[in-house]
């Protein structure tokens, strides 16, 4: 027997209630087509491993976009 579970588990408030996540689990043949997908996101994919890595892939925050966050954080 084989399952696929598609969705996210994160168990945090903010998941639960304003990303309206949710999981659906699939049982015997239909669970396959998760399989190729899977192996082909991990193909395509860039692992990263170290945090300069990381900087080097995200543009700089602006002034502002650190207001918006700072005042988004105290809000969530």
């Amino acid at each position: 027997m084989q399952y696929l579970q598609v969705g996210s588990s994160n168990m945090n408030d903010r998941s639960m209630l304003l990303d309206g996540e949710v999981a659906l689990t699939v049982a015997g043949l239909g669970a396959q087509a998760g399989l190729v997908d899977f192996a082909l996101v991990c193909g395509l994919s860039t692992w990263v491993d170290r945090q300069s890595q990381i900087d080097a892939l995200l543009p700089s925050p602006t002034a502002f976009q650190r207001l918006i966050a700072r005042w988004g954080r105290s809000v969530l």
